[in-house]
């Protein structure tokens, strides 16, 4: 399978691209959709704020191109952490609209009482009808201070429980957010790929 991972600046390229190697698939990075549109999939990584994100993702026409990417339902845009935020249409982080693949609002924690933040550290998944299971190797990095509300999909996705519970994986068509860090994750991580990209 042929998978690309968008290099636009912000987010553990190296990590991930290093991660994906590790389960036998060999990534190709580029700071432009156009040049990774004959992947399969391709991956948005994403670490720091929101608005930064999405002026940097906006260079070399890469939000029309990515929309137009995904109208082949063949293929997969997978946003891992910041990079499933900028999924959304926008986020309480910052006052950039965001790509708008998927039509809810990213929250600040702090707006829902929950004041230690950011969740930084390992926490467990409750799937919710994914199409693989998570049983052996449950257990995931995360670090953030937005969440996804859960009560919006009837899509497989799954929720983490952090004094509330929130999305931690959202399946929608051929669109995947990914809440955690499966490249900071260890084997759990490199398993959870693995069965993730074997469905695809």
């Amino acid at each position: 399978m042929k998978i690309g991972i968008l290099d636009y600046g912000v987010g553990n390229v190296g990590s991930l691209a290093n991660m994906i190697k590790y389960i036998n698939h060999k990534p190709i990075l580029s700071n432009s959709i156009k040049d990774l549109s004959d992947n399969k999939v391709i991956f948005i990584p994403g670490v720091g704020s929101f608005d930064k994100a999405m002026q940097a993702i906006d260079q070399k026409n890469n939000i029309s191109e990515i929309k137009n990417f995904i109208e082949n339902k063949n293929n997969f845009i997978i946003g891992i952490c910041l990079g499933m935020h900028m999924l959304f249409n926008s986020s309480d982080e910052g006052k950039t609209n965001g790509i708008g693949l998927i039509n809810e609002e990213i929250k600040n924690f702090k707006d829902y009482g929950v004041y230690q933040v950011p969740h930084m550290g390992w926490n467990t998944l409750k799937p919710e009808s994914l199409p693989f299971s998570i049983d052996k190797y449950n257990r995931f990095y995360f670090c953030h201070s937005y969440f996804c509300p859960v009560d919006k999909f009837n899509c497989p996705h799954a929720q983490t429980n952090y004094e509330l519970n929130f999305t931690s994986l959202i399946m929608k068509n051929n669109i995947i957010g990914i809440q955690f860090h499966p490249e900071k994750s260890g084997m759990n991580g490199a398993n959870l790929l693995k069965d993730l990209l074997n469905i695809i």
